[in-house]
Formats: C-alpha cells, sequence, structure tokens
C-alpha cells in the first residue's frame, strides 16, 4: 500500500529566531536550501508523485528541487498552508512570553483548544489538514505511487495525532524539525515536550 509522507519545510531565519512565522512568506536560508537538496538523495528510487505542498514560498522552494529531479508534478494545496498565527506573526518566542504572558500560557498548557490572537485554532488546522488529505487519497484510487506533503510543523503534528487515534491535547508529544521527513504509518516514539522553545514556534 503507497505511504504518505510528510515533509517539513526546510529551515529559515525565523527558525533560527524562534519567531512565530504563519502567512509571513518567508524565504529558505542556507541550511533550509540544503535540507531541500538533501530530500532528493532520501526519495532516490522511489515511486513518488505527486507532490503537494503549501502555497507560501519557505514550502514550495523545499518541494521544487524535488518534484524536478523526481520528474513529478508539483500541486499548491492550501490545505496544507500554514496556521495563521495572527498578532504573533513575527514575533519571537521571548517578546511574546514578556507582552502575552497569560496567552503564551494558554498556548503551552492548552494547544487542543487554543486560538492564536486575531488568528487560527488548532483544531481548525486540523480539520482543514484531514480534509485536504482525505480528499487527495480519495482522488488517487488505486494509484501506487507514495504521496508526498511538503507543510509546516502544526500541520504534521496533528495529521499525525489524528492518525495514531491521539488527542490534540497531546500536541506536544509530536515534533517535527525543519526539513524532517515522517511517514503517517511510522510511530516515531517521540517524547512529550521537554521545554525547547523551538517547538513554540510555528
Amino acid at each position: 500500500m503507497p505511504r504518505v509522507w510528510l515533509i517539513r519545510h526546510g529551515e529559515t531565519e525565523n527558525n533560527q529566531q524562534l519567531r512565530f512565522t504563519g502567512h509571513d512568506d518567508v524565504s529558505l536560508n542556507e541550511r533550509g536550501r540544503q535540507q531541500a537538496e538533501a530530500l532528493i538523495r532520501h526519495f532516490e528510487g522511489k515511486a513518488i508523485g505527486p507532490i503537494l505542498c503549501g502555497p507560501l514560498q519557505r514550502t514550495q522552494h523545499t518541494a521544487l528541487p524535488l518534484a524536478q529531479a523526481m520528474h513529478c508534478e508539483l500541486e499548491i494545496d492550501p490545505a496544507f498552508d500554514d496556521v495563521d498565527v495572527g498578532r504573533w506573526q513575527g514575533r519571537s518566542v521571548e517578546e511574546i512570553r514578556q507582552t502575552d504572558p497569560v496567552l503564551f500560557q494558554a498556548w503551552v498548557d492548552h494547544p487542543e483548544s487554543f486560538v492564536f490572537p486575531e488568528g487560527e485554532s488548532v483544531q481548525a488546522v486540523q480539520q482543514r489538514a484531514v480534509q485536504g488529505l482525505r480528499r487527495r487519497l480519495q482522488a488517487r484510487g488505486a494509484v501506487k505511487n507514495d504521496l508526498v506533503v511538503v507543510t509546516h510543523q502544526i500541520v504534521i503534528k496533528v495529521l499525525q495525532l489524528v492518525v495514531s487515534q491521539r488527542e490534540l491535547s497531546e500536541f506536544w508529544q509530536e515534533k517535527a524539525a525543519p526539513g524532517s521527513i515522517h511517514g503517517l504509518e511510522i510511530d516515531l516514539g517521540i517524547a512529550p515536550w521537554n521545554g525547547d522553545d523551538s517547538a513554540l514556534t510555528c
């Protein structure tokens, strides 16, 4: 049975600086571009396609080298866009911790019910990502190629929770570093969040 591969976009300067990015259309940094090229080596010899990605350039620039190397069609799908972080966009974890301490603690303690201020909820991201993936898989029918989705940290985390039949309250038990690759059927065995601030940003 074909697999579904979820890939987080390559690294950006916002990732390095622990900033909430959301819909800010930032580009990959040099390490991110290297991570995009490394995907080609990982998928060499595998039957994949099409490759789906969100509409922002950091996902498109991660997916494009792989699509070109594998002669796959690259399709943009807003179902796999990043979360809208509202007024937190572009701000660092430390800045928000200082200026929005109550909301920030709610993000840490209760991601399952959290709504980014003037933005989107984690639950809404999960709903659209699940619907988008279900739509794509149903449309594929008996296609044997693996499906590849290049997307964002929060999208990967919420899809992993659905596939493993766990609740959104376990959000912090998933990790998705820039450039990482995740097979949906694989139990990653990742330990709960241990205070690493890089996991707090989107």
